[in-house]
């Protein structure tokens, strides 16, 4: 049975060759056309903002970072790697990461919601601004670690990872959770307003608790002793990679590229918590004086 099911799973999953990987652009018109609608309302936004309030209402580094982020994730949907990581297991990972540590952290950074937001017109702009508080209630950091957390985890597991390869729609559903789930995290760990809305101890903690789960799963991924994804070793016999030895740099690259940037988020999440104490303890040193 198992096997009868490998074989379906093979003969569904397609995968480009050494000589066709070059000419493997894929032009996913929803994915393309979510991408564009975003990139014009963060324009939009931007120009009333500035129009209204100047340069600084957003600084030209937050809207930098948003389109870096933007362009990052496009180029993980339609270059070439998108073509990749149907065949490899490390390709996909390095896609995930785009998903989870790379472009999510930049496109927070950019203060999304209070650009677009100002995009859209008034009366929605009002809804929105009644919801913050329920919202504020989801996007908490405890939910948004256990939600980064699970979706990050989910896939992972043989039999819904070789379902999304072998099914385009639940392929583009993966990527959507992780790239979603991301923003969740890291809208509760990066703050781009000087007023934090997530206390810093807080945001440390989720910060440390998904690097210690991403961390043990790029361990397991890489201290496997066996191909975790049957449906992957043809293709990567096929590109000249051992199915094990392509699993283990797929963990490496969880574990030590992604393990960095949660590392450095909490390093810079517990030097701006000490400035912020620091500064705390300045003002009320500065009123007793006063006194």
């Amino acid at each position: 049975m198992n096997e009868a099911v490998n074989v379906a799973m093979d003969l569904a999953h397609e995968t480009v060759t050494r000589s066709e990987i070059w000419g493997a652009w894929g032009f996913d018109p929803l994915a393309l056309a979510a991408l564009v609608a975003a990139g014009w309302l963060y324009a939009r936004g931007i120009i009333r903002l500035w129009g209204a309030r100047g340069p600084r209402a957003v600084r030209p580094r937050h809207v930098a970072a948003f389109y870096v982020g933007l362009t990052l994730v496009t180029i993980a949907l339609v270059s070439p790697l998108d073509a990749l990581a149907g065949a490899l297991v490390s390709a996909h990972m390095a896609q995930h990461l785009v998903f989870l540590v790379v472009a999510p952290p930049l496109i927070v950074y950019a203060a999304p919601g209070l650009v677009m937001s100002s995009a859209l017109p008034r009366s929605i702009h009002r809804s929105l601004n009644r919801a913050r508080r329920p919202l504020a209630l989801v996007s908490g950091v405890a939910v948004a670690v256990v939600v980064h957390a699970v979706v990050m985890w989910i896939w992972h597991l043989p039999a819904p990872y070789e379902a999304a390869i072998a099914n385009e729609w639940l392929h583009m559903l993966e990527h959507a959770s992780f790239f979603g789930s991301a923003l969740l995290f890291w809208g509760a760990v990066v703050e781009p307003r000087a007023r934090r809305r997530v206390p810093y101890p807080a945001a440390i903690a989720g910060a440390v608790t998904i690097w210690i789960l991403s961390g043990g799963l790029g361990a397991l991924l890489s201290f496997a002793t066996r191909p975790l994804y049957p449906v992957m070793a043809h293709d990567a016999a096929r590109w000249g990679a051992g199915a094990l030895a392509d699993q283990q740099l797929a963990g490496v690259l969880m574990w030590v590229p992604a393990g960095f940037t949660y590392l450095v988020a909490i390093a810079v999440l517990f030097v701006r918590w000490m400035d912020s104490m620091e500064r705390r303890m300045q003002r009320a040193q500065a009123m007793e004086v006063g006194r």
